[in-house]
């Protein structure tokens, strides 16, 4: 479990240092402690990545997005992903406001 962990986080990496340094900010804002400290420790430990691993990381980031299953999210409950839309919350939600009726 730990391994996957690792893996996901070196992959979330990947994707953050790959989409540039405004938008992984914005994303940043949406994750709570946990998840910001282990991707940006694999953030300073990745060194040079190779073309093929990023485009890896950037295909099967395409097709979660693109498929039925979407986007796994680091939040527990959905009142911790859309508690309040003015920010994140002290419970560590990502202060999205729900999508409208």
């Amino acid at each position: 479990m730990a391994r996957k962990v690792e893996q996901g986080a070196r992959s979330a990496a990947i994707l953050m240092l790959a989409i540039g340094e405004e938008r992984a900010i914005e994303l940043f804002k949406h994750m709570d402690d946990n998840e910001i400290r282990d991707i940006s420790r694999q953030m300073s430990m990745l060194g040079k990545v190779d073309s093929d691993e990023v485009e890896q990381v950037l295909v099967e980031f395409a097709q979660g997005v693109g498929t039925a299953r979407g986007v796994t999210m680091g939040f527990e409950t959905p009142e911790q992903c859309f508690g309040a839309a003015d920010g994140p919350s002290s419970s560590g939600g990502g202060g999205l406001a729900p999508p409208p009726p």
